[in-house]
């Protein structure tokens, strides 16, 4: 059997790590174009996210995912003409380029050598057990399907949506031993977790993918066949365009899953084309069962029930949001779209900040606030 995790950009932020939207707009607006920006393309452009921003609640403001940012790259290009693509694909550059140092940044602050024993037993029982959290009823449906295969070995395998390396510190971690052992017919059968992680939007340091769906996206429909537009805007091309095969492997490894997990994402529109992929695939075997770990700031408490079964509704509706469904073709999936609110046991892992010191006179004054006085800054 094989399980297959979709991990999202929620993975870094419960980890610790601040790669959210909100805290790379914070700094993005601040730097420097990496260009001359002879026209202030990206003057402009970095106005408007400030202003969009400051619209804002504060509190609607720190839940700004990054399909924001992409959906509004699409819907920017309204601002250019044939005349003035190479501004927008100057601007497009400089967030792109502007992206990575941010999460480089972000992620160098963070020591992800997982070494702590508590640690990796929590992450190994958690993800063992990933269906524990589930109501009864749900739970056996999951069980279930693991027990009717306890004659063969079952394999976890992870598709990050994300471009840092912290979920391929866990996989690593988690592939050293078996995650879960068992007797079947005289011989020791386990539960094991892939060591590589299959990054399907790349990597900061190998073309990270930042774009939407598809053409319906993109405000400016002319600017679509200037050179360039496409390759940079609609994540299938540009992931062809990178010469990598990363949905197409993506693809293939969630044919061959018969559970499917989606941890710390948001259902989101630019994503779309996995939703579907994954609706399909729900369809086209009624064994296959989908867990949806869903994270909200006020979850339903444990005596509210209905309130309960309405954001699990919601949940199944946005995954099914892209595939044209009837409701009644929606319901008949409902009961194999497993939701956990807010999990308290999977994936659940926080690196260790480690202080980087850009220069002498930040580690100076880092020795200066520990200790107080000038007499030990001896650097």
């Amino acid at each position: 059997m094989t399980i297959t995790f979709l991990v999202g950009n929620g993975f870094d932020i419960a980890a610790g790590i601040n790669t959210s939207y909100s805290g790379f707009y914070d700094w993005y607006i601040n730097q420097s174009p990496r260009t001359e920006d002879k026209h202030g393309a990206i003057k402009n452009f970095k106005e408007e996210i400030d202003k969009y921003m400051r619209i804002k609640d504060p509190a609607e403001r720190q839940k700004s995912r990054w399909a924001d940012f992409e959906i509004g790259l699409g819907q920017y290009t309204d601002k250019f003409t044939k005349e003035t693509v190479d501004d927008f694909l100057e601007l497009y550059e400089d967030a792109h380029e502007g992206l990575c140092t941010y999460l480089e940044n972000e992620c160098s602050k963070f020591d992800n050598d997982i070494a702590d024993p508590d640690t990796i037993a929590g992450l190994k029982d958690g993800i063992a057990h990933f269906y524990q959290e589930l109501k009864p009823t749900e739970r056996d449906s999951v069980a279930n399907l693991l027990i009717g295969d306890r004659a063969h070995d079952t394999v976890v395998k992870f598709i990050s949506f994300n471009y840092t390396d912290s979920l391929d510190a866990v996989a690593k971690v988690l592939s050293k031993t078996p995650l879960q052992t068992w007797e079947y017919g005289g011989a020791t059968r386990k539960m094991i977790a892939q060591s590589s992680v299959l990054h399907a939007h790349g990597t900061t340091s190998n073309a990270p993918i930042l774009g939407v769906f598809d053409d319906s996206q993109v405000a400016n429909k002319e600017l679509l066949n200037c050179p360039g537009i496409r390759q940079a805007l609609i994540k299938s091309r540009s992931v062809q365009t990178a010469g990598e095969r990363w949905y197409s492997e993506a693809d293939q490894q969630i044919d061959n899953s018969q559970i499917i997990c989606i941890w710390g994402m948001s259902l989101g529109i630019t994503d779309a084309r996995w939703w579907k992929k994954i609706v399909s695939w729900l369809r086209a075997n009624p064994a296959h069962q989908v867990v949806v770990f869903w994270h909200m700031g006020n979850p339903p408490s444990g005596r509210s029930f209905v309130n309960t079964y309405m954001v699990k509704r919601d949940v199944v509706r946005r995954l099914c949001a892209f595939s044209k469904l009837a409701e009644t073709d929606i319901e008949s999936l409902e009961n194999r779209i497993h939701v956990v609110i807010n999990t308290d046991k999977v994936l659940k892992v926080s690196f260790d900040r480690v202080l980087i010191p850009a220069s002498d006179e930040e580690l100076r004054s880092f020795i200066l606030g520990s200790f107080g006085t000038k007499e030990h800054a001896t650097v």
